[in-house]
């Protein structure tokens, strides 16, 4: 269940989570098949493309996440590692608004440090809008005195970027309608994954979960944990501790994704431009390149 308290960060998963809670979903409701993220981008963030429209070996110029899965929108996202000695240039101070956050340098504890983030927009049988999202983790142990943790992704559809200045706040905010996926880990294991909607004033709980297997659906969104599924590029990634040092390149060792048929909750918008990746103190943002205003803009603003 979703707080709806002014700390719309603030998820109450507790003991109702050992069950799933129910919740009616309309009868067009299409659960989303989880792609292989290896047949969308190489190792290095780049687009894959080694078939044809037909599935045959090939490269044809158009990226296979369209050939293969009828994508829409790819992103891939690296974010620094940190494991806690080195530098992260997007530590988050954890404010409540996104309006009131900060982004800084810093250091990431290993539970709550992202490494790569994948994306991937698509469409149904019908049209309706699906979307896809992947992140590698260091860890999702959670340490003492708090063994838990979380990583959400959220998805706005306003233009939420990082404004100059140190430290840097973020430019953007919530609107109604605009989706959150948070996916809780307890006793280094993913615990319970839910679905909310801002209203305004906080997300609304629309769908939750408790896990009870590493690859599990909810029927209008499915979800997966293991190992990563593309290991991180340590070739030519650089890192430094706080004092300028160069330190090893910790590589990821957790993997979440997650499916979320949109269409399915007809509260939410289907028009989304911006992407936020966030942990208890570490934040990633993107954008869509051809959904929410950046498809407005390719129309002449329609």
């Amino acid at each position: 269940m979703f707080s709806q308290t002014k700390n719309p960060f603030v998820l109450i998963f507790m003991t109702m989570l050992l069950v799933v809670t129910s919740v009616a979903q309309p009868v067009s409701a299409e659960e989303p098949a989880l792609p292989n993220w290896a047949a969308i981008f190489n190792a290095n963030g780049s687009l894959v493309d080694a078939v044809d429209a037909d599935g045959n070996p090939g490269a044809n110029g158009i990226p296979d996440y369209r050939d293969l899965y009828g994508g829409i929108d790819a992103i891939f996202i690296q974010d620094n590692i940190s494991d806690s000695v080195a530098t992260d240039m997007s530590v988050r101070n954890g404010a409540d608004l996104l309006s009131d956050e900060l982004v800084f340098n810093g250091t990431v504890d290993a539970p709550n440090d992202v490494g790569n983030v994948y994306v991937m927009a698509s469409r149904n049988q019908t049209g309706g809008l699906q979307i896809y999202a992947g992140a590698e983790l260091l860890s999702w142990a959670g340490t003492s005195p708090s063994p838990s943790t979380y990583i959400d992704f959220e998805f706005n559809q306003d233009e939420v970027r990082v404004k100059s200045g140190t430290p840097w706040p973020i430019y953007g905010n919530r609107t109604d309608g605009d989706l959150l996926v948070r996916m809780n880990f307890s006793g280094g294991a993913l615990s319970s994954v839910g679905i909310g909607r801002w209203n305004g004033n906080g997300f609304v709980g629309l769908s939750s979960t408790a896990v009870t297997q590493a690859c599990q659906s909810a029927g209008t969104y499915v979800f997966c944990s293991g190992d990563p599924v593309v290991p991180y590029p340590v070739g030519g990634y650089d890192v430094w501790d706080m004092d300028g040092n160069a330190v090893p390149s910790v590589a990821p060792d957790g993997f979440v994704q997650v499916g979320v048929d949109v269409a399915s909750f007809p509260s939410v918008s289907t028009n989304f431009t911006s992407i936020v990746i966030r942990t208890p103190n570490d934040i990633v943002l993107s954008s869509f390149s051809a959904i929410g205003q950046a498809a407005q803009s390719t129309a002449g603003g329609n």
